[in-house]
């Protein structure tokens, strides 16, 4: 394909023409960023940070702590000047952060709930829970005291 002056225009041109008008660049700037984060940022922060979103120049980081979003607040424009050297290109105009899960990466997003280590309750494990709510003259307070106990007892630590 030629240009304007009918010199051959180069295929990364071309490619990245057809995915910014099909509004794809934005996601391929994304994978760029998310690809480089921790050489950008360093593992410090990467364990605690990932970008999650990149719209409009905006990138959305998820936090996984209100101390660390603050943190990564205050070095924001370092952060913004490290990823844009990183990728070669001024993606990055704008930084957003909130707190969320932070998964590492190759990790999906949605492993399913946390489900915690149970044990059995024993017979004096049961007449101990008995014993404790006996005195709860509400039988629906009584109820609901009992399965609190034995929740917190059937959970290993």
């Amino acid at each position: 394909m030629k240009g304007a002056r009918g010199k051959p225009t180069a295929v990364a041109e071309i490619l990245a023409a057809v995915l910014k008008d099909r509004g794809l660049l934005g996601s391929l700037s994304l994978a760029g960023l998310q690809s480089r984060w921790e050489g950008a940022v360093g593992p410090s922060i990467a364990g605690h940070a990932r970008p999650d979103a990149l719209r409009g120049g905006t990138l959305t980081v998820i936090v996984d702590s209100s101390p660390w979003m603050n943190q990564l607040s205050l070095l924001a424009p370092d952060i913004m000047q490290k990823l844009n050297a990183a990728t070669g290109e001024e993606a990055v105009t704008d930084l957003r952060f909130r707190i969320g899960k932070v998964v590492e990466p190759g990790r999906k997003k949605a492993e399913g709930p946390f489900v915690p280590k149970r044990r059995r309750l024993g017979a004096d494990d049961k007449a101990e829970i008995e014993a404790a709510v006996e005195a709860i003259p509400d039988l629906e307070l009584r109820a609901a005291a009992r399965r609190l106990m034995t929740e917190a007892r059937t959970r290993i630590k």
